[in-house]
């Protein structure tokens, strides 16, 4: 069965059907676009009335927080400095000594009587 069209072809059934399917996909496509852009109208003037003041805080915070992440970064990498020294340390005597007494727990080479130095070469530390 044939349908005719205003320029006097004749169509198929199944080709009107499948227009009238375009047609529909091409509306419902129209429609979900107008409805996104009335959703998104809608929260640009949500957001337009927001108080400038609650904008503000909320930036503190994350401002506050930044310095928070940033001071935690300064002192894993001086745990890490000093995680190197003390392994570097383990390898050399002479270096684990250097290493203790860089963290100031250590007092110096003990003294004997009348204040002269001990010849073992001891050391007090300090325990907090």
């Amino acid at each position: 069965m044939y349908a005719a069209c205003s320029t006097r072809k004749f169509v198929s059934l199944d080709q009107v059907h499948s227009i009238k399917n375009e047609n529909y996909v091409v509306i419902s496509f129209f429609h979900s676009t107008l409805q996104y852009q009335e959703d998104l109208n809608e929260l640009n003037e949500i957001a337009r009335h927001r108080p400038r003041s609650a904008l503000i805080m909320n930036l503190a915070q994350e401002n506050s927080q930044i310095r928070e992440l940033q001071q935690e970064n300064r002192v894993r990498s001086i745990m890490q400095q000093n995680r190197t020294s003390w392994q570097n340390s383990l390898l050399c005597p002479s270096m684990l000594l250097q290493f203790v007494l860089s963290l100031n727990l250590v007092s110096g080479p003990a003294s004997g009587a009348g204040g002269t130095p001990v010849s073992t070469g001891t050391y007090h530390v300090q325990v907090p």
